[in-house]
C-alpha cells in the first residue's frame, strides 16, 4: 500500500458521501480524484508558496461549511515544495482541533530534508488525536516501490 491508499483509508474512516473536505490549492491531483471517487466535496483553499495553507481562509471555511476533514502536506509540499513554518503548523492544528475536524497529514516527503533536523509534523502538535499521519520510506529508498 502506498500513502495515497493510506490517505484514502483515513478519509473513508472520518467522512462519508457528500461531506466537505478541505484541500490545498494547488494540491496533489490524486487527492481531488480520490475525493470525487468517494462522492465527497473538495473545498480548495489557497496555499502560499512559502508558508503553506492560508490559515485565515481555513477559519472562514470552518464557519461557513460543515467540514469533516482536511488533507494536508506540510513538509515539502507537492507541487509547491514549501515547508510550513512551525508557528503555522501549531496554529493550523489548534484551529482544526477546536472544530474537531480530522487532519489527514501526508508526510511522504518529510524524510527528504537537507538540513540538520527533520521538519516536525502536524502530528507532533496534536493533543487530541485528530491528526491521522500517513508516510512512507519508499520515496527515500526506491520511489517505484510504493510502500505506505
Amino acid at each position: 500500500m502506498d500513502t495515497t491508499a493510506a490517505v484514502s483509508y483515513c478519509l473513508k474512516s472520518v467522512a462519508s458521501k457528500g461531506d466537505t473536505i478541505i484541500v490545498e490549492s494547488p494540491t496533489y491531483p490524486w487527492f481531488l480524484q480520490m475525493i470525487e471517487d468517494l462522492k465527497m466535496l473538495a473545498l480548495e483553499l489557497p496555499t502560499h508558496p512559502q508558508t503553506g495553507k492560508d490559515l485565515d481562509s481555513v477559519e472562514k471555511a470552518l464557519h461557513t461549511y460543515d467540514v469533516k476533514a482536511c488533507i494536508l502536506v506540510a513538509n515539502f509540499h507537492n507541487p509547491m515544495g514549501f515547508e510550513m513554518p512551525e508557528e503555522n503548523k501549531k496554529r493550523l492544528v489548534k484551529i482544526l482541533n477546536l472544530k474537531q475536524v480530522a487532519i489527514i497529514e501526508d508526510d511522504i516527503h518529510g524524510d527528504l530534508y537537507f538540513g540538520t533536523k527533520r521538519p516536525t509534523t502536524l502530528k507532533s502538535y496534536d493533543g487530541s488525536g485528530t491528526v491521522l499521519y500517513c508516510s512512507s520510506f519508499s520515496k527515500t529508498l526506491a520511489p517505484k516501490l510504493r510502500i505506505g
